[in-house]
């Protein structure tokens, strides 16, 4: 019975040497394994210096992920048709193998199939065409890994919209955010082409222009004054309210303010060929210009070919003296109105059209610099309401009109209006009236003590002589 009892216990010793040493063993290869089945579903293996082990072989992250981006659009995208667009699948980690893409039309549209992707490591790319559609279609992308047996995350903005053409305009690149429309009928002026664009995109400049949505990077490419030329955008400052853009052939950088029209020679002939207006600040990325070409008028001055350089040193001399510099590219239409004029100011004297240009400066702070500038000054040349307001100049009108008439103006009455516009914005009357002039010029000594001699003093005679208010 001695004996007996000697050999369990040392069986029992034995067993849990044996159980520690195995215990060990396990411990030891698990704690040198190499992870070789990062994708795999279910058990993957790995192997160390004492054989393999076995154990779960999804990522390596505690959360992986896969991120769709169609260009550089992260949420919220949405695209024209017929348009090739770089679909980038960013994994957490590389990936074995090549994954696949899939694209699924919520219309009749054939669905893209599993089809192979390009790249390496974490980051894959599909070069995408898009279809024309005839309704809106909210499209599905998916993304697997070897060839749907290995584990894959649900992909963030796995769904990009394929927009139906508008009547009247071309699918453009892709964008994010929400796609606007704009309705026009046959009533209403032409509407500008909708575009988005966010890597580079080629659009048909008409006469109303194209409202480009524009991501940073992006370019835009058109035809205007003969030739080829490509907008370029630089970068967006959402606490200034501006961004930077380039339009190139000949490269010109402009920075432009929210809601500001800047005019461009793109042709270098001293003759403004587009108008570029930063219409919104969508994001840190992403901007919505107003791309016009420039529509010859009569109004915009241009140089005679029969020159008069007297006239042109009158004019080159009052634009340094209003600016303090010279002028460079579409100012020099400045020197040319003063020089020779237009179809609205073309009975006047180059003394005459110098006032014109200090009237405006007066009232803007600035001199004609665009086609809707020069619409203006032939406008008030016009006797007509200038399209652009400054309300400066409008309150100063409002003090004027009180002191001239000894009430506040009623808007109900086209004189009292009208008294107001011409004071504010200095508008000539086309057909003159000397004795009304002289008179008016009695009443305005009445009231102000002294004659009319600056700009805004004759404004406001020309108000009391042709607008028709009384007190």
């Amino acid at each position: 019975m001695t004996n007996q009892k000697f050999v369990m216990a040392n069986r029992n010793k034995v067993t849990k040497i044996l159980f520690v040493t195995l215990l060990l063993f396990v411990v030891s290869l698990s704690m040198t394994l190499v992870a070789e089945a990062t994708q795999n579903s279910g058990y993957g293996y790995g192997y160390g210096e004492n054989g393999y082990g076995y154990g779960y072989g999804y990522w390596s992250e505690a959360t992986p992920t896969v991120a769709l981006t169609y260009g550089s659009c992260t949420t919220g995208c949405y695209t024209g048709g017929s348009q090739s667009v770089t679909i980038t699948a960013t994994f957490a980690s590389a990936v074995s193998g090549t994954p696949d893409i899939a694209i699924d039309y919520a219309g009749s549209t054939t669905d893209v199939t599993w089809t192979a992707m390009a790249g390496s490591g974490a980051t894959w790319t599909y070069s995408w065409l898009t279809p024309e559609v005839s309704a809106d279609d909210v499209t599905t992308v998916s993304v697997r890994t070897l060839s749907g047996s290995g584990y894959t995350p649900t992909p963030t903005n796995a769904t990009v919209t394929v927009l139906a053409p508008a009547a009247g305009t071309s699918g453009g690149s892709i964008g994010g955010g929400t796609p606007s429309a704009t309705p026009s009928t046959g009533d209403e002026a032409p509407a500008p082409t909708e575009v988005v664009i966010t890597e580079t995109a080629t659009v048909t400049l008409t006469e109303a222009g194209a409202a480009a949505t524009m991501s940073v990077g992006s370019t835009m490419s058109f035809s205007a004054a003969g030739g080829s030329h490509s907008l370029a955008v630089n970068s967006v400052d959402m606490a200034a309210g501006t961004a930077s853009v380039t339009i190139s052939s000949d490269p010109v950088t402009l920075d432009l303010a929210t809601g500001v029209m800047q005019s461009v020679d793109i042709n270098g002939d001293g003759i403004a060929d587009l108008e570029v207006t930063l219409q919104e600040i969508i994001s840190a990325t992403d901007i919505k210009l107003l791309v016009k070409p420039v529509t010859t008028s009569n109004e915009i001055p241009m140089r005679s070919s029969v020159l008069d350089l007297d006239a042109e040193k009158a004019g080159l001399s009052y634009y340094i003296g209003l600016n303090q510099t010279l002028p460079s590219g579409t100012q020099w239409q400045v020197v040319h109105f003063i020089a020779y004029g237009t179809v609205a100011s073309s009975n006047m004297s180059v003394r005459d059209r110098q006032g014109v240009i200090g009237d405006y400066y007066e009232v803007y702070g600035r001199v004609p610099n665009s086609n809707a500038d020069w619409q203006d000054v032939a406008n008030i040349l016009t006797s007509h309401m200038p399209t652009q307001r400054k309300l400066a100049a409008e309150q100063q009108a409002l003090m004027d009109f009180v002191k001239v008439y000894k009430r506040l103006p009623d808007f109900s009455s086209a004189n009292d209006e009208w008294a107001m516009y011409y004071i504010a914005y200095k508008i000539r009357n086309v057909v003159r009236n000397i004795d009304s002039e002289k008179a008016a010029i009695g009443t305005f000594r009445n009231v102000y003590g002294y004659s009319p001699s600056s700009s805004h003093h004759w404004a406001v005679m020309r108000a009391i002589a042709y607008t028709g208010a009384a007190r």
